[in-house]
């Protein structure tokens, strides 16, 4: 099993593309696909869980209980604090200081905001249905047969910085994608997470329901 937790060791940046050679999956869809990260970003543990109805017929994509506990937190945690804060258990109900109420009613905002907009991303319906021949991905709707394979595709992603002493590093973990390309070299993701086990397993379960060829830049590139 490939690590997750890894130093920096190789010129491959979180967010960048690094040179690949396409060529040796022999296809000309491959040529023209992009192979960096369709959603730079990722989780370093198994973020989403695949699931296949009892009858075959469906693959559904959802989010981990644990992933979702996260990104909870994250978008009530200032708005919780600066209510308790304003609360009568705090005596008058007023902060100590307004620059410190306002600053972190900003961030309450903010956080509120962004963890909204994460958990949308999250909750987005991700369903293939082989007895209907359509990719449902929230209101968007496509025919099967226009997907031509499934791709991963991994990034590294910055955990710590260098202290600037000698013999410090920078820490990465690695996120992986899991995508699928349609015939026009275009992409969507279904998964991305820090577990590649997980994902290849995810990726042979589709590739033998729909027949899609995996295309797996992991195992295709030494220097991953």
């Amino acid at each position: 099993m490939r690590k997750k937790w890894v130093e920096y060791v190789e010129p491959f940046r979180a967010g960048e593309t690094i040179a690949f050679d396409s060529s040796v999956f022999n296809d000309p869809v491959a040529m023209q696909t992009s192979w960096g990260a369709l959603e730079p970003g990722g989780s370093s543990s198994r973020a989403v869980k695949q699931v296949v109805t009892g009858d075959g017929k469906k693959i559904r994509y959802y989010p981990t209980l644990t992933s979702l506990l996260f990104v909870s937190g994250f978008t009530l945690a200032c708005p919780l604090i600066w209510l308790f804060l304003k609360s009568p258990w705090r005596g008058s109900g007023q902060l100590v200081e307004s620059g410190f109420a306002v600053t972190l009613a900003l961030f309450s905002v903010i956080f509120f905001i962004a963890g909204v907009f994460w958990l949308k991303s999250m909750l987005t319906k991700k369903t293939i249905d082989l007895s209907k021949g359509q990719l449902v991905f929230g209101k968007r709707r496509d025919a099967l047969e226009s997907i031509h394979a499934i791709q991963i595709v991994p990034e590294r992603i910055k955990l710590t910085g260098s202290t600037g002493d000698p013999g410090t590093i920078s820490r990465y973990y690695i996120s992986y994608e899991l995508n699928l390309v349609y015939k026009d070299a275009s992409r969507i993701n279904l998964m991305d997470h820090g577990d590649y086990e997980g994902i290849k397993q995810a990726a042979e379960v589709l590739s033998d329901a729909a027949s899609w060829p995996i295309w797996d830049m992991v195992e295709k590139d030494s220097r991953l």
